[in-house]
């Protein structure tokens, strides 16, 4: 986890004390020792991230936010859009690609979402960012079907869209918009996702379902709602983290773990996907389980949008 600092902001016509905050969940934290940490680069990274003069490139920020934004998120260049193939283990078909989103920043690198955004959820841009995501993904979609690739396209989004009242409408539009039938597109949440208004949230999932868009639960197993979450999305499908994936040759108790949680997952009539898939060794003993997709390094690594599918004609279709 990597702290950041900051001064009291106005955010949302409202007040919010944020002396520190932790990336990973964005919760006020201790005050820091005397004593250096060797986590002073990315303390240094973290602040650098916090402090600059342009904003998101998706969003338009209203005069309520912009103090904030205007100094949170130095967006001078623009949010990168790539892509990771998701094959079945049976047949080694590539049947969809995830839309994974990067922040190339000018001088810090490669910046993961991780890092910027609960910075983003923090400052009320979810609904922008969640909209420039879905467009790009589903316009690149419609381009690749247009193409002859029919592919699936897996968007991750917050949990947060789920509450807000326009949410399915908008997708609705978006998907009728790029002439995509729903069944193309795959909405993943994180299992550490905590649900505020449940009962949204679930009119909100049937009324996905109705549209026939496939619902997922990410990272699986890495936090600490994975049981609540499948009772509270009712989920089509599990993403087993690829933490879990990582650590299964070298653990029998972890392998146990996945098997019990593919296992589960069918008795509750979901297909399991593993990430993180980055040996043979790893691949048979998932395939063995019944583990039905996966995706990882050992297939390809993440690349812009504009190269996947020519990588796809080589790897899969030549």
């Amino acid at each position: 986890m990597v702290p950041c600092w900051y001064s009291r902001q106005r955010i949302n016509r409202g007040h919010r004390s944020l002396t520190r905050s932790w990336i990973s969940g964005g919760k006020p934290g201790r005050a820091p020792s005397a004593t250096p940490k060797p986590r002073a680069a990315s303390h240094a990274r973290c602040a650098r991230l916090t402090c600059g003069a342009s904003i998101m490139p998706w969003a338009t920020p209203s005069p309520a936010t912009r103090p904030v934004t205007s100094n949170l998120l130095p967006m001078s260049s623009l949010a990168e859009r790539i892509d990771q193939a998701r094959v079945e283990l049976s047949s080694w078909r590539c049947f969809a690609a995830e839309a994974l989103l990067r922040w190339r920043h000018p001088t810090l690198g490669m910046v993961m979402p991780a890092e910027f955004i609960p910075l983003i959820e923090m400052t009320g841009l979810v609904r922008e960012m969640t909209n420039w995501v879905l467009s790009r993904a589903l316009a690149q979609l419609a381009k690749w079907h247009s193409e002859g690739l029919r592919l699936q396209i897996c968007v991750n989004v917050s949990s947060r869209n789920l509450e807000e009242p326009d949410f399915v409408t908008r997708l609705a539009d978006l998907l009728e918009l790029n002439r995509i039938e729903p069944k193309f597109l795959e909405l993943e949440f994180s299992d550490e996702h905590n649900f505020g208004n449940i009962a949204a949230v679930h009119k909100h999932l049937h009324d996905l379902r109705g549209l026939g868009v496939s619902i997922a639960i990410d990272d699986f197993g890495a936090g600490t709602n994975g049981f609540a979450s499948i009772e509270n999305l009712a989920a089509d499908v599990i993403k087993l983290d690829r933490r879990l994936i990582r650590a299964m040759l070298d653990s029998p108790r972890q392998q146990a773990v996945v098997q019990t949680i593919i296992d589960m997952g069918h008795r509750l009539g979901m297909k399991v996907v593993a990430e993180g898939l980055e040996n043979p060794a790893t691949l048979k003993l998932l395939h063995g389980w019944g583990c039905e997709a996966a995706q990882g390094f050992l297939i390809n690594r993440p690349m812009p949008a504009e190269t996947f599918a020519e990588w796809l004609g080589r790897k899969f279709i030549a």
